[in-house]
């Protein structure tokens, strides 16, 4: 339970830094741009603290972080090779776009992050049952 408030308390603050960044933008660009920005940082950001919360109770700390951050990575890999297919198989490629394009769906993103929360506050109450005694 202490780690569910952790997490909701550093979302916030980031998700107040980031708020406060991207209206910042607005002297910069066009106002109408500004809700397909914020979508482009907040979908996943909430999918990765949300699994990265989930994996926390389950794997710890250090392998949940680990996690998170490969899948980010990935993303940028992806990107890479979708975008110079040149000389890869096409199933690599198929793939990377998939992968690419899974991370550009703002309602997978929240969808998957909603059902990790949801794992994350019923295991909250669940972990020291199914966790064997130390005893």
């Amino acid at each position: 339970q202490v780690l569910l408030a952790r997490a909701v308390l550093v979302f916030g603050y980031d998700l107040a830094l980031a708020l406060a960044a991207s209206l910042g933008l607005l002297a910069i660009m066009p106002a109408h741009l500004l809700g397909s920005i914020i979508l482009g940082w907040l979908a996943p950001m909430t999918f990765l603290s949300a699994l990265a919360l989930v994996l926390s109770l389950c794997i710890g700390t250090t392998n949940a972080v680990t996690a998170a951050f490969g899948l980010w990575v990935a993303r940028g890999l992806a990107g890479g090779i979708a975008g110079e297919p040149a000389g890869l198989e096409p199933g690599v490629v198929s793939a990377a776009q998939a992968y690419t394009q899974a991370w550009h769906s703002p309602a997978l993103l929240f969808g998957l992050a909603a059902a990790f929360v949801a794992i994350a506050v019923w295991f909250t109450g669940k972990r020291e049952a199914l966790l064997p005694s130390q005893s």
